[in-house]
């Protein structure tokens, strides 16, 4: 995970990998050949399966994959005492927990507030997009 996510990103949170499978398994994590083919025709259909490519994510260009291929992704959100919150099974591969019940999750005061324009956290993103708006009408005629 750290050669290949953290080099593309620096995600506002702690990202755990588990090489062993135990959430997985523990939370019935499920593998499913359709819902592996659905996943690259959907991402290969909003572009997302190209960028990833050239990126190495997922096997795509090379990279390596731990475990089974068709293993549907699960996003786990742990809080402070080391106990899993909230967990998100995929129906398919290009699918992951949705940043909004991500930021949901974050304590009120401890949300990422970098105003950024790369920050992954939706309310930076959010502010850097009115503040887009608001700048984009002088360049408009």
């Amino acid at each position: 995970m750290r050669q290949y996510v953290m080099k593309q990103t620096s995600p506002p949170f702690t990202m755990l990998c588990d090489t062993k499978f135990v959430a997985y398994t523990r939370y019935h994590v499920k593998c499913s050949k359709a819902g592996l083919l659905m996943g690259l025709c959907r991402a290969k259909m909003n572009g997302s399966l190209k960028k990833a490519a050239a990126k190495g994510f997922g096997g795509l260009g090379g990279g390596p994959v731990d475990g089974r291929i068709d293993r549907m992704p699960a996003d786990f959100l742990i809080d402070e005492e080391g106990k899993i919150a909230d967990v998100f099974r995929a129906k398919f591969a290009d699918e992951h927990m949705p940043w909004k019940r991500i930021e949901a999750f974050i304590p009120k005061g401890r949300a990422c507030r970098c105003s950024r324009s790369n920050c992954v956290s939706e309310s930076c993103r959010r502010k850097h997009e009115e503040v887009k708006q608001s700048f984009g009408e002088i360049f408009i005629g």
